[in-house]
């Protein structure tokens, strides 16, 4: 009789071992997300007027995972892992070439060609009201910044939204002049973004 009870605790235990490995892999499987649409504008002002320039191009990587939901367990939380964005200040457009030049002088595109953003952590309220906090990189200048975002998950399809504040001169960035100084850019931007990004295959931290 003692030796079936240890046969079973033997099983039963080893079934716990199993599940418990299978359930810690789970929880490190991540999903590599591919951005498939962005639209991010940068919105200023100026002592005569209001402007704004469209961010052509974008390069961006989000990878996620998902975790139990201690409120609703049907509906998992999705957890973002690694947010990367890559900007080229060329592809920063106005539609006006002189805005364009001197867009590209403030920004000291010669010398630091790209703006990134690389993510450090999220604080999580729910999936459509999160804050994340991470390192900007504009002009050579590093800070770290937090944006309010909203997120959507739909399928297989997250979109990040928000807008973000800054003050140029926070990055040694000179608000730039034109007309010989009778158009004048205020230091404060915001930055309106909405990126797209869709999954199409899942990898595990470790092999």
């Amino acid at each position: 009789m003692r030796k079936l009870s240890k046969i079973i605790l033997s099983v039963f235990y080893g079934y716990l071992i199993l599940f418990s490995q299978k359930t810690m892999s789970a929880q490190k499987e991540q999903i590599n997300q591919h951005l498939i649409f962005q639209q991010t504008l940068i919105k200023g002002k100026s002592n005569l007027n209001k402007w704004e320039s469209n961010v052509k191009l974008i390069s961006a990587k989000l990878i996620t995972h998902e975790e139990s939901n201690n409120h609703d367990f049907r509906i998992p939380l999705t957890i973002i892992d690694t947010l990367f964005i890559k900007i080229k200040v060329k592809d920063i457009l106005s539609g006006n070439k002189k805005m364009d030049r001197l867009t590209n002088k403030a920004l000291k595109s010669e010398e630091h060609p790209y703006i990134t953003f690389f993510y450090l952590i999220n604080t999580l309220e729910k999936n459509e009201n999160q804050k994340i906090s991470g390192f900007l990189t504009i002009a050579g200048v590093t800070k770290k910044i937090t944006t309010p975002v909203v997120f959507y998950q739909k399928d297989q399809t997250i979109t990040l939204k928000g807008i973000q504040k800054l003050n140029m001169t926070d990055f040694g960035v000179k608000p730039p002049k034109a007309f010989l100084g009778l158009l004048k850019t205020r230091k404060m931007i915001d930055i309106d973004f909405t990126l797209k990004f869709k999954s199409n295959f899942w990898f595990s931290r470790e092999p």
